[in-house]
């Protein structure tokens, strides 16, 4: 059962509440709301496998259940250089989430099922998990708006409340609304002028148009741990690094931390944070490269110690989805003619446009959230 309510939000100038219509426009926001129903079930799909395996390698052994390097949503890696010199296998974490229709649910556990005794089998070096992470609307955005009935709800609104200050909503005379990725937003803010033979402003139809689009993560922050005796500088740990073979690393953060002996003594040393942002392709010689300065830093006995984990998946500028400011206008031009249409007012032509720009976020270590990236521009449109 659907359920569908409007809420008003009234913008009245203070002269207006004293009954002195100075702005001669009475302002009211309505909003439509309607519930949507969940069509998707999210599986989280992880594989473990040896550092000498590649994404690519990864995607072939799951390509059977329909996942791809897109359903990508996190690799977990820690380095344990005791554990390699002991000749203990080292593993990444490649963790996928794969949605598909709350109808296919019990034929994709089958298939993950199957799939995870047949790479057990196979004796490839891969070992297979799977979970239910949840269930979402494939289309959280998609509203069955009625803006007949939006206008017409603002318009008694706004009739009630003028008529409380005296007077009477005559003729629409602005209008703002918003779409976004395509999809006009429920909601409108209609201006109509108060009984008097003029014709106040603003005279325009605003439309916020914006489009998300998900990036593609092609890079991957290996977050690096660096421990120093008190008196190191910066200098000096880079230089270090440098030497056993780590380079374009970024600096992210020190701090000084305690080690205590079995009589409660202290002895401070310094933890430094590091961030190298290293391709997808190019992981497994990253870890490589990562495991020699480990180890080469430990054999020097030089007081510094290195360890790496792997962070968050990011996209390069080069992944980023481009912005189509023919798309936003385009998106506009269609929110403005269908809430002119519902309130009965024709739309003239552009008059103005503002480009709000473009918000990255770019969400480090958040399994399930991939990079995306919000163009926004307001269109403003004639109202004749």
């Amino acid at each position: 059962m659907s359920f569908r309510a409007f809420v008003f939000t009234i913008a009245l100038a203070p002269a207006l509440l004293l009954g002195q219509l100075n702005s001669n426009t009475v302002t009211v926001t309505a909003s439509q709301n309607s519930d949507s129903q969940p069509d998707q079930a999210i599986f989280n799909v992880t594989v473990n496998a040896g550092i000498d395996k590649s994404l690519d390698d990864i995607v072939k052994a799951l390509a059977s259940v329909g996942i791809s390097t897109a359903n990508l949503a996190g690799i977990t890696y820690q380095s344990n250089l005791a554990a390699l010199t002991s000749g203990a296998a080292s593993t990444v974490g490649w963790t996928f989430q794969l949605p598909v229709a709350l109808s296919m649910q019990k034929q994709t556990l089958a298939s993950l099922a199957a799939l995870e005794q047949t790479i057990a089998q196979a004796d490839n070096g891969l070992s297979l998990s799977f979970s239910l992470a949840g269930i979402q609307n494939s289309d959280p955005q998609t509203q069955n708006c009625n803006y007949s009935t939006l206008i017409a709800n603002a318009q008694a609104q706004a009739q009630q409340l003028a008529s409380a200050a005296g007077s009477a909503a005559n003729r629409i005379t602005g209008i703002s609304g918003t779409t976004s990725n395509g999809v006009g937003v429920c909601s409108a803010t209609v201006t109509f002028g108060l009984g008097y033979a003029g014709s106040p402003g603003p005279h325009a139809i605003s439309i916020t148009a914006s489009r998300t689009g998900t990036a593609i993560p092609d890079q991957i922050l290996m977050v690096l741990t660096v421990t120093s005796g008190i008196a190191w500088g910066l200098d000096d740990i880079a230089g270090a690094l440098t030497q056993a073979g780590v380079t374009g690393m970024s600096f992210s953060n020190v701090y000084t931390a305690y080690t205590y002996d079995n009589r409660g003594n202290s002895n401070a040393y310094l933890q430094w944070s590091f961030t190298l942002a290293t391709p997808l392709t190019a992981l497994k010689n990253a870890i490589g490269q990562l495991l020699s300065a480990e180890a080469a830093l430990s054999k020097r006995n030089s007081g510094v110690g290195l360890s790496f984990s792997t962070g968050g998946l990011q996209a390069s500028p080069q992944g980023q989805p481009a912005c189509s400011q023919g798309a936003l206008i385009a998106d506009a031009t269609a929110q403005a003619q269908a809430l002119a249409g519902a309130a009965g007012v024709p739309v003239g032509p552009v008059k103005a446009i503002s480009n709000a720009g473009v918000t990255v976020w770019d969400p480090l270590g958040v399994p399930g959230y991939a990079p995306s990236s919000t163009c926004s521009m307001l269109v403003q449109f004639q109202l004749n």
